[in-house]
C-alpha cells in the first residue's frame, strides 16, 4: 500500500508539474498562425511578372512566372489584409513554407500589427524542401496584414529559373504540447497498471 500511495503521489505531482509547465509556456508564448489558403488569396505582384496563379487555392499553393529573358533580381509578394489576430507580448507567429520549385528561393514573412511591424528576416529555402518560419512578436496588438515576399537572383550559380512556386500552410500544434499530452497520459497509464497489479495480488 505504501508503494502504491507513493506512486499515486508521484504521478499526481508529475502531472501537476507538467500541466503547470505547459500552461505557463502557452500563456507566455502562444503560437499565432493563419491558413495558407487565406494568406495567398490576396494580391501578388513582382518585377517582370507575366503570370500569377493560385494553382491550389485551398492549400495555399502559389505560382509566379517571369519572362524567359528576365535577369537580375526577381521578386514578388503575396499577402492578405483585413485580418484580426490578437496577440500578446512575446507571442510567436509562424508559417510553414514549402519551396516546390527546382531552385532555391529566398522568403521573407512580414507581420503588420497595431503593436508594430515584425519580420522573419530573409530565409533561403532549398528546392523541394519545407521550413518553419518563426517571428517573435515583441509587443501586444492585433495583426491586420501578413505578407510573404519571395526573390532570387537570375541566374544563380549559372542556373536560370524564373518560376517561383511555393506553398504556405499554418503551423501545426507545437511538438512540446504533443509531448506534454503524451507524458500526462503515460503517467496515468503507469499508475493504473500498478494499481491493477496491486489489487490482483491483494485478492
Amino acid at each position: 500500500m505504501k508503494i502504491l500511495n507513493r506512486l499515486k503521489l508521484a504521478a499526481i505531482a508529475a502531472g501537476v508539474g507538467l500541466f503547470a509547465f505547459g500552461a505557463a509556456s502557452t500563456a507566455s508564448a502562444a503560437v499565432i498562425s493563419t491558413s495558407g489558403a487565406g494568406l495567398l488569396a490576396g494580391a501578388a505582384s513582382g518585377s517582370g511578372v507575366v503570370s500569377k496563379t493560385f494553382t491550389e487555392p485551398t492549400k495555399g499553393h502559389f505560382s509566379s512566372v517571369w519572362a524567359g529573358g528576365d535577369v537580375g533580381l526577381l521578386e514578388g509578394v503575396a499577402g492578405q489584409s483585413g485580418l484580426t489576430l490578437n496577440h500578446g507580448n512575446n507571442d510567436v507567429f509562424g508559417f510553414e513554407i514549402e519551396n516546390r520549385n527546382g531552385s532555391p528561393w529566398n522568403f521573407l514573412v512580414t507581420v503588420f500589427s497595431s503593436g508594430g511591424v515584425f519580420t522573419s528576416g530573409v530565409q533561403s529555402i532549398v528546392n523541394q524542401t519545407s521550413q518553419y518560419v518563426w517571428i517573435a512578436l515583441t509587443a501586444s496588438g492585433v495583426i491586420d496584414e501578413v505578407t510573404v515576399s519571395f526573390s532570387r537572383m537570375n541566374p544563380t550559380n549559372g542556373v536560370y529559373d524564373q518560376n517561383a512556386e511555393f506553398t504556405v500552410a499554418a503551423v501545426p500544434v507545437p511538438p512540446a504540447l504533443l509531448l506534454l499530452g503524451s507524458g500526462v497520459v503515460g503517467i496515468g497509464m503507469v499508475a493504473r497498471r500498478r494499481r491493477s497489479k496491486s489489487e490482483a495480488l491483494a485478492a
